[in-house]
């Protein structure tokens, strides 16, 4: 990744806040809150906190194998989209947003490996697939089921896209 590549991506993560006001999105604590409404005992979290990470791969590898791009730019489309990520991150707290870069390091790293090894996109795209379906489940059985929380929200998806990676690691400190 170039310097201006990073630069323009830092600034991308620095504003994103700003544009999700823009669109009647919440961010930040808000959103952070609201994703919470459905997270409330301890266990439910926990159980976020250990599936997350395999969410996060899995989707960090059928995610590009959409586009159909070379192994070369699904992975540049991947390290796009975490720096975005993890900057946004870091404008809401600095010190949670470097521990969940810190948790999330390794399996973006095999989601790397993985996109550079796999032959087809459709390879790809049922391995990334599957993984994260599996630990969603995971999440909403072991999680709110067992938890005793309300079941994950519909309308909260696309909030649980930009900020269920944060929150599991959020609300251990």
């Amino acid at each position: 990744m170039s310097y201006s590549e990073s630069l323009f991506l830092i600034l991308c993560g620095a504003l994103l806040g700003p544009f999700f006001n823009s669109i009647g999105m919440l961010n930040g604590q808000e959103a952070l809150d609201y994703y919470a409404e459905v997270h409330q005992s301890n266990w439910n979290s926990l159980m976020h906190t250990v599936g997350m990470p395999f969410t996060f791969y899995g989707i960090s590898c059928w995610f590009p194998a959409l586009f159909r791009l070379s192994n070369a730019n699904k992975n540049r489309m991947q390290e796009y989209i975490w720096t975005i990520l993890f900057v946004h991150y870091m404008t809401i707290d600095l010190f949670r947003g470097m521990l969940c870069l810190s948790l999330y390091i390794y399996p973006a790293y095999l989601a790397l490996e993985r996109t550079k090894y796999t032959l087809t996109d459709w390879d790809l795209f049922k391995h990334g697939f599957v993984v994260s379906f599996c630990a969603l489940v995971f999440q909403e059985i072991i999680g709110h089921w067992l938890g005793g929380d309300d079941p994950s929200r519909v309308e909260g998806v696309p909030n649980a896209i930009f900020y269920s990676v944060f929150y599991s690691t959020y609300h251990l400190l």
